[in-house]
Protein backbone atom coordinates (compact mmCIF):
# COMPACT_ATOMS: atom_id res chain seq x y z
CA UNK A 1 0.00 0.00 0.00
CA UNK A 2 1.15 3.41 -0.53
CA UNK A 3 0.75 6.68 1.49
CA UNK A 4 1.24 10.07 1.19
CA UNK A 5 2.28 12.41 4.48
CA UNK A 6 1.54 16.07 3.64
CA UNK A 7 4.17 18.81 4.71
CA UNK A 8 5.79 16.82 7.60
CA UNK A 9 7.81 18.83 9.66
CA UNK A 10 11.39 17.07 9.87
CA UNK A 11 13.03 17.20 12.87
CA UNK A 12 16.76 15.24 11.97
CA UNK A 13 17.76 11.45 11.05
CA UNK A 14 19.85 9.22 11.83
CA UNK A 15 22.41 6.87 9.78
CA UNK A 16 22.43 3.41 11.65
CA UNK A 17 23.32 0.07 10.29
CA UNK A 18 20.66 -2.96 10.17
CA UNK A 19 22.22 -6.84 11.63
CA UNK A 20 23.05 -7.42 7.83
CA UNK A 21 25.74 -4.05 7.97
CA UNK A 22 23.27 -2.61 5.41
CA UNK A 23 23.05 0.94 6.04
CA UNK A 24 19.57 2.91 6.47
CA UNK A 25 18.58 6.05 7.56
CA UNK A 26 16.02 6.62 10.66
CA UNK A 27 13.76 10.03 9.70
CA UNK A 28 12.13 11.89 12.93
CA UNK A 29 9.48 13.88 12.19
CA UNK A 30 6.48 15.93 13.76
CA UNK A 31 5.70 15.51 16.89
CA UNK A 32 2.89 13.36 18.49
CA UNK A 33 0.38 14.58 20.72
CA UNK A 34 2.97 13.92 23.75
CA UNK A 35 6.02 15.86 22.52
CA UNK A 36 7.69 12.16 20.71
CA UNK A 37 8.91 12.23 17.44
CA UNK A 38 7.63 9.77 15.35
CA UNK A 39 10.46 7.79 13.22
CA UNK A 40 10.31 6.17 9.71
CA UNK A 41 13.08 4.69 7.73
CA UNK A 42 14.23 5.49 4.47
CA UNK A 43 17.05 3.21 2.71
CA UNK A 44 18.23 5.53 0.17
CA UNK A 45 21.24 7.12 1.74
CA UNK A 46 21.53 9.80 -0.66
CA UNK A 47 18.57 11.92 0.90
CA UNK A 48 20.13 12.09 4.15
CA UNK A 49 21.60 15.44 3.31
CA UNK A 50 17.88 16.56 2.41
CA UNK A 51 16.33 15.71 5.96
CA UNK A 52 17.14 18.47 8.31
CA UNK A 53 15.73 19.95 11.36
CA UNK A 54 12.34 22.23 10.19
CA UNK A 55 12.61 21.11 6.53
CA UNK A 56 9.00 20.61 5.42
CA UNK A 57 8.30 17.49 3.19
CA UNK A 58 6.05 15.53 1.67
CA UNK A 59 6.88 12.25 2.16
CA UNK A 60 6.07 8.93 0.22
CA UNK A 61 5.20 5.95 1.96
CA UNK A 62 5.30 2.19 1.45
CA UNK A 63 3.11 0.40 3.74
CA UNK A 64 3.74 -3.42 4.11
CA UNK A 65 1.30 -5.18 6.88
CA UNK A 66 2.78 -8.53 7.21
CA UNK A 67 1.75 -11.22 9.55
CA UNK A 68 3.55 -10.34 12.43
CA UNK A 69 4.47 -6.84 12.02
CA UNK A 70 4.26 -3.96 9.47
CA UNK A 71 6.98 -2.52 7.61
CA UNK A 72 6.80 1.62 7.06
CA UNK A 73 9.59 2.83 4.37
CA UNK A 74 9.83 6.21 2.69
CA UNK A 75 10.27 5.51 -1.20
CA UNK A 76 10.50 9.74 -2.05
CA UNK A 77 10.70 12.66 -0.41
CA UNK A 78 9.93 16.24 -1.77
CA UNK A 79 11.13 19.34 -0.18
CA UNK A 80 7.61 21.65 -0.26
Amino acid sequence: MRAMVLNANIRGHEEKNNKKGEPYILVRYEEDGTGKPCDLVDKDMNRAKYYLRDKIMNLTLDIDAGKQFTTIRIIDAKEV
